[in-house]
This record gives C-alpha cells, sequence and structure tokens, in this order.
C-alpha cells in the first residue's frame, strides 16, 4: 500500500499530541538512570517545539534526556542545540545529515 504525505502527516500529529499526554507520566514513573527515557528528535524546523517541550521537562526533574538532534542543515541542527542548552541547561549531541538527495 503506497502511503501519502498527507496521511503520513495527519498521524505523525496524532502521535505528538498523544505523545504530550503520555510523555510527563512515563518520565514521572522512571525509578534509576537505566529507566531514563531519552529522546533523538529528527527535523528542528518542525520539532523543535516538541524539543522545547521536553527540555522543560528536563528542566523540571522529569527523567528525561535529550540526546541528540538532527536535520539536513547543519546549521539548523546547532542553531536547535543552542536553543535547547538555553532552555536546559544541557546541550544535545547533533548529527549530521543521513541521507544524500
Amino acid at each position: 500500500m503506497k502511503g501519502n504525505r498527507r496521511r503520513f502527516l495527519r498521524s505523525s500529529a496524532a502521535l505528538a499530541a498523544a505523545s504530550t499526554v503520555t510523555l510527563p507520566a512515563v518520565a514521572r514513573s522512571a525509578q534509576s538512570a537505566n529507566d531514563r527515557f531519552r529522546v533523538s528528535v529528527i527535523g528542528m524546523r518542525r520539532g523543535l517545539a516538541h524539543a522545547l517541550s521536553l527540555a522543560r521537562m528536563v528542566k523540571n526533574g522529569e527523567n528525561v534526556e535529550i540526546v541528540s538532534v538532527c536535520d539536513c542543515d547543519m546549521g539548523t541542527a546547532d542553531w536547535a542545540a543552542k536553543r535547547i542548552e538555553s532552555e536546559c541547561g544541557k546541550r544535545p549531541a547533533t548529527i549530521p545529515r543521513t541521507c544524500e538527495r
């Protein structure tokens, strides 16, 4: 079955909305460093809002860690990592583009 962009974006938006409801409960239930919820965010133009929401959770003491950010444009990835660092105090790694056009 061939998917289309609109269906993908709709399901991604639904998943993002669901994660904002369930993620805080998952983060609070962690008991040790091994149970930490480690996150990488891909696509910093649209994913930055989600990453900043996670950064606020880190700042509030939730057991969440933003491990890395990835974007096709390394300048954008660096910019996003700086924004996340200013929000939570820890800079995530930046991952370079993983595919060539």
